[in-house]
């Protein structure tokens, strides 16, 4: 019952990344090529993941990945945006009520498989504590961390052997695999970072039913209730979307069926405020509901009133009938 998006790696001549170069090789240093992969999620998210990749860089230097700039200048949010434009070009009248694409939600992961020699996960975080949050934090001196930041920064830690540490923010992660198991850590950041726009997906799409509701209850005339009608069903659609995604964020674990993989999902839960986007979703529907509601009873008394006022004209017209025979 779990999402299975489409995987689609671009096959074109990848864009080569400048300012952001391997180890000077026989010909000397040179920009590194960059992977494309286009995940397509049935709930109509299109997900592209970038992949960079680097050897013997400290972590100030692969800070400079944040945010790379390819060799023709163009940045990674424009590229990410073109391409999506293109696959919903590609996906053509398959797509249900496209909407155009927006600013992309770029997530950087680093991914570090390989730690000097005798030297565990836990003890080098323990010893780079400031320069893996300044890393996350996106600060190039470390230096100039207060320690407030850096507590912030490598709050949400997850671990389970010596060997692997995953260190999570709210753009970025630290990932790190001695034994190189990391695509299903990407996964689920992946799969959290989906949840989160199909949250904001809904909270904007409620924000203007709102708007919408607030009109209707300045509006007179059938047309209101047929409008009204209208915007329930739509609410129940997104009642049932709801419903489905809070259950996978509730019990994640028996989607996924790893509890190491289960806790990994929680810390980034926690790390993407998806509770609040919960409850936010949840408090906007209840608000709806309470006013189409009051929209509902509104028009219904007024029906009975003119029901009430037809029944009595009715009853007038029958008196008068009945006086007018009698007097003949």
């Amino acid at each position: 019952p779990f999402h299975r998006p489409l995987l689609v790696e671009i096959s074109s001549s990848p864009p080569r990344v400048s300012g952001f170069t391997q180890p000077p090789g026989p010909t000397g240093a040179a920009a590194v090529p960059m992977k494309t992969e286009v995940r397509i999620w049935q709930v109509g998210v299109v997900s592209i993941m970038v992949r960079l990749p680097f050897e013997d860089l400290t972590l100030d230097e692969l800070g400079r990945a944040n945010d790379p700039t390819f060799e023709t200048g163009k940045g990674l949010n424009a590229y990410a945006k073109e391409v999506c434009g293109d696959v919903q070009r590609s996906l053509g009248d398959l797509l249900i009520k496209p909407a155009p694409p927006h600013a992309p939600e770029a997530y950087t992961v680093f991914c570090i498989t390989k730690l000097p020699e005798g030297v565990n996960a836990a003890f080098w975080r323990d010893a780079h504590g400031e320069s893996i949050a300044a890393l996350l934090s996106k600060t190039s001196d470390p230096k100039l961390l207060a320690p407030e930041q850096v507590v912030s920064a490598l709050k949400v830690q997850i671990a389970f052997e010596k060997t692997d540490l995953v260190v999570m923010d709210w753009d970025c992660a630290l990932v790190v695999d001695q034994k190189g198991y990391i695509e299903d850590v990407l996964n689920v950041l992946e799969l959290a970072n989906l949840q989160v726009e199909e949250f904001r997906v809904m909270d904007a799409q409620l924000d203007l039913h709102l708007e919408e509701a607030y009109e209707l209850d300045k509006r007179r005339g059938l047309g209101r209730l047929r409008r009204s009608r209208k915007i329930l069903r739509i609410l129940r659609t997104i009642r049932v979307d709801f419903a489905k995604l809070s259950d996978q964020v509730d019990h994640i674990g028996k989607f996924i069926g790893d509890w190491y993989l289960a806790r990994v999902y929680v810390g980034a839960r926690e790390r993407f405020h998806l509770e609040q986007w919960r409850r936010s979703v949840y408090d906007r529907l209840e608000h709806l509901d309470r006013l189409h509601s009051v929209v509902k009873s509104d028009i219904y008394e007024k029906r009975m009133l003119w029901m009430e006022a037809t029944i009595v004209v009715l009853f007038l017209i029958d008196i008068v009938a009945l006086l007018s025979k009698t007097l003949k």
